[in-house]
């Protein structure tokens, strides 16, 4: 009996969106307890959720009794969308109350339903207590870590660098840190990023006085967003940012904003779907390193942005996609349009591949300076900075996660 109250505890912790769903189908006598009781305890049990009848249902359960001369002989038969059966017969006394009926039952159907959940870890035998820890499939890999069941949490860091010698000597370098704490009712998350760059070139040769021509520039920056879930995929957020990006005209980028949100599936389930809508506005502030396209040395205005996403999440392979488009709140001449796309391949639980594109079409740009003319030469050409009306880029990283993997994937708020 120990054994099934705790094991019922435990399918109790599993979190509310890794539900499993079940067509539920009981027949019960008139006796100690009745269907419409065993319903209720049972599917109160956030690890469980009473399928419609229309719907596809992860598994069926189907529960009968007879009476005995000496108590009840309850016979539970389960079957799994993919064909898998089970059966099962248990007595119960006929000198037992009501609730211990009730509980009696309740563990019996959680036990004939176990085995649709994963066992990460072998079981541990305590004090004559089994102790198993269950996941429901859905929620992810069917070899995710231990920790991903109640991690909250991640932090992903990632290291690049590129050294090249052809006549003209780069050196490049970038470290990023993302890190996240989700919540049912709320996420935090944040980056925070540095890099470098180093351009020489050689000596002119033939001239007289040889020049050596030097490109160096240090960037970083921060971003975060805090979101608070409101009702049915609905939340509001709000977010605070700073950068030193000189490599685009920016000594200073800063700003905040606030904004709306809603999803179809804030958490998403293996081999689910997901899509929605968010709207940002707020405030930015702007200082450059050359006088921008205006002839101002620094600027700050009014900004809103709105974003259509759609993400789909496999066992192995993560797509998502989206389509943005924002601009100053008083100068739609300065409006950029674009579109991104990703695809993440979990090769080990916590390590991935990722793929990523963007392309913009923006049609003016505050931060471009008014004189190129004044910036290094290898600034032009090596500097990363582009303001032309069409830009798309592409980049290829791999990336090991500290904390709770799945997150990365399962987590659609504010993306």
């Amino acid at each position: 009996m120990r054994t099934w109250v705790l094991l019922a505890s435990l399918l109790v912790a599993l979190p509310a969106e890794a539900a499993l769903d079940l067509a539920w189908d009981c027949y019960l006598p008139q006796g100690p307890t009745d269907c419409v009781q065993l319903e209720t305890a049972f599917f109160t049990n956030p690890a469980y959720v009473r399928a419609p009848p229309e719907a596809v249902a992860d598994a069926s359960l189907t529960l009968r009794s007879a009476s005995m001369a000496d108590g009840m002989a309850l016979v539970v038969a389960v079957r799994a969308k993919d064909g898998a059966e089970l059966s099962y017969t248990d007595h119960i006394p006929g000198g037992f109350s009501d609730t211990a009926v009730l509980l009696r039952v309740v563990g019996v159907l959680q036990k004939c339903t176990a085995h649709l959940f994963v066992v990460d870890e072998p079981g541990t035998l305590e004090d004559g207590v089994l102790q198993l820890s269950l996941r429901d499939p859905d929620a992810g890999p069917r070899n995710a870590v231990q920790a991903d069941q109640t991690t909250l949490w991640y932090v992903a860091p990632s290291l690049g660098l590129m050294a090249s010698r052809t006549g003209i000597t780069q050196l490049e370098g970038n470290a990023f840190v993302a890190v996240n704490w989700s919540h049912p009712d709320w996420r935090l998350k944040g980056a925070t990023w540095g890099n470098y760059q180093l351009v020489l070139t050689d000596p002119v040769t033939g001239t007289e006085k040889p020049e050596e021509l030097r490109y160096e520039v240090w960037g970083g920056g921060t971003d975060w967003v805090v979101a608070r879930s409101l009702w049915q995929g609905f939340s509001l957020a709000a977010n605070g940012y700073a950068m030193h990006d000189p490599q685009n005209n920016y000594q200073l980028l800063a700003g905040a904003w606030v904004g709306a949100e809603w999803v179809l599936v804030p958490f998403l389930k293996t081999d689910e779907g997901n899509y929605g809508v968010q709207y940002v506005f707020g405030a930015e502030r702007h200082e450059y390193v050359l006088p921008n396209v205006l002839d101002l040395d620094r600027y700050t205005y009014l900004r809103h942005r709105v974003r259509l996403f759609g993400a789909w999440h496999f066992s192995r392979v993560d797509l998502q996609g989206r389509l943005s488009w924002q601009s100053p709140v008083t100068d739609p001449r300065f409006s950029t349009l674009s579109a991104t796309s990703s695809l993440r391949w979990r090769i080990l639980d916590n390590f991935s591949l990722s793929v990523n594109g963007e392309v913009s079409y923006r049609t003016a740009l505050l931060n471009e300076p008014r004189d190129e003319g004044q910036e290094n030469p290898l600034a032009q050409y090596f500097g990363g900075s582009a303001y032309n009306a069409v830009t798309f880029w592409s980049w290829v990283s791999l990336e090991y996660v500290f904390g709770n993997s799945l997150l990365r994937s399962q987590e659609q708020r504010w993306n």
